[in-house]
């Protein structure tokens, strides 16, 4: 995406200019919040929206605003995205108008029937010039023959379709040295730096704001540059709506931005507002709207009677209980309150009992985990229906394997810090991190290969990767992070 802007950003003054004023007089007609007083008309509007926004930024339509356009600065998958006829309403002086427009059309003919529904002057012609390209690209088709042209990514994607320049991308993102050395990779991390140091900023404005004790948009999966504009979003709506609220203060609740669907918008259990940002501004107002005086009461009863029955398990069973990515957290509540009760009845007995472990038991839901079992990082998992002579039972049947698991991790972890120190005072880089899913040993892999690299690489990987920050990443290619991280896949070799 920050590719796309740039390409725009260096697109035709004429051409970019127009289809700028004529994107934001046509969206003025048709946004969602135009037609709030008719709701089955919202979610036509929104698709048309986001399939606009989509079409705007396929290669043809910045082959028309940018003639010297190289598509390797562009994600092409292999398929070509297929557009259908899009119904909409849109707002005129005669007032409002059924009508569609074909999104699987050229870039002209889309933006000449924009024009004619908002009264605008026709688009300027397309580029009739060839595109010149001053650098020859090496290849493979598809039949493994390698093939030099001096043919633009266009013409290349045009005539051998996207295997090739996929093939020429593969090839430059898992050789470290050549990616490190690519000439637009410092500037590409300055500006997600930057993006991330806007979206920090305008979390911060938001907790200020609502009082919300945490913001998670990390459900999204979005760049930081897409989270701040939504972000703002949300600020601008308390300057406008903050007086329809129904209480000064949301703590301790917490803000998720998330487009999956919730039973419950405001969950008085687990201290959650969940806000689609697909939706308007109006229908988060709506939400919030939901939350009273009454609800934080209610929440901050709900969470102290949870800490104080947490406790008591947790004592009793001598380690850490989490509540699991499946279970409801009022079911949970639930479980903690009765599984509390029933330690402090026979507390004496099961005393005696008690396993010595460092491990966590995590409660699931009874449709995800009908027996306990043990996984594959040394926890226990139960259901939220077990009792606790139930647990007890799944504890002692699995303690000494659990017990080995968490040895072994302890270990590892052991040796990747001692190697993250190495490669720190080796390479100068400033963090080293990894992902979630990337296991302790493949990273300890993944390090022991830098390490295990001859003096002159070495040396210029010192010189490459000093100051900046890496990461260790699942298979795959050579990437940046959201945060500018060096994204290295923990199998490069």
């Amino acid at each position: 995406m920050l590719e796309t802007k740039r390409l725009l950003a260096a697109a035709s003054p004429s051409r970019s200019a127009y289809v700028a004023r004529l994107r934001r007089a046509f969206l003025l007609r048709v946004h969602p919040d135009r037609f709030r007083t008719q709701p089955k008309l919202i979610k036509e509007q929104s698709s048309l929206i986001q399939a606009l926004s989509d079409r705007l930024v396929e290669p043809d339509f910045l082959r028309y605003l940018t003639p010297t356009i190289s598509l390797n600065q562009i994600s092409i998958s292999g398929e070509k995205a297929v557009y259908h006829q899009q119904k909409f309403s849109i707002e005129t002086k005669s007032g409002v108008v059924k009508t569609s427009i074909s999104l699987n059309e050229s870039p002209i003919k889309i933006l000449q029937s924009m024009a004619q529904l908002c009264n605008f002057p026709p688009p300027p012609p397309p580029p009739q010039q060839p595109i010149s390209s001053e650098r020859a690209i090496e290849f493979q088709s598809k039949n493994g023959q390698a093939q030099t042209t001096d043919e633009p990514d266009l013409f290349q994607f045009l005539r051998y379709g996207a295997y090739a320049l996929q093939k020429k991308r593969r090839n430059q993102n898992t050789n470290l040295i050549q990616y490190l050395e690519s000439s637009s990779l410092v500037d590409d991390i300055k500006d997600r730096r930057l993006h991330r140091i806007n979206a920090a900023s305008a979390v911060l404005q938001i907790r200020r704001l609502y009082k919300f004790i945490s913001v998670d948009g990390t459900r999204l999966g979005w760049n930081s540059a897409s989270l701040a504009i939504c972000l703002q979003r949300l600020i601008a709506l308390h300057e406008e709506h903050h007086n329809n609220f129904r209480t000064s203060s949301f703590y301790p609740f917490r803000l998720i931005l998330s487009s999956d669907e919730f039973q419950r918008k405001v969950d008085l259990w687990a201290g959650d507002i969940r806000l689609n940002p697909a939706s308007t501004s109006l229908q988060w107002l709506s939400i919030l709207e939901n939350v009273t005086d009454e609800s934080v009461h209610a929440l901050k009863t709900n969470q102290q009677i949870l800490r104080d029955n947490l406790a008591i398990v947790e004592d009793m069973l001598q380690l850490r209980v989490i509540k699991g990515h499946t279970s409801d957290a009022e079911d949970y509540f639930e479980c903690i309150r009765r599984l509390g009760t029933e330690s402090q009845i026979a507390a004496d007995e099961w005393r005696l009992a008690i396993l010595s472990n460092k491990s966590s038991l995590v409660i699931e839901s009874d449709q995800a985990c009908r027996r306990g079992n043990l996984r594959k990082d040394g926890s226990f998992e139960v259901s939220t229906s077990m009792s606790m002579d139930a647990i007890r039972s799944t504890m002692s049947r699995y303690a000494k394997r659990s017990n080995e698991i968490l040895n072994a991790e302890y270990i590892t972890k052991q040796k990747c810090s001692t190697m993250i120190r190495q490669v720190t005072e080796e390479f100068g880089v400033q963090k080293i991190s990894k992902a979630n899913i990337v296991s302790n040993n493949q990273m300890l892999q993944c390090l022991t290969m830098l390490l295990k690299k001859d003096h002159p690489e070495k040396g210029v990987l010192r010189r490459l990767l000093a100051g900046h920050s890496i990461a260790i990443s699942t298979g795959g290619n050579l990437h940046l992070g959201d945060d500018g991280s060096i994204m290295i896949p923990w199998n490069l070799s």
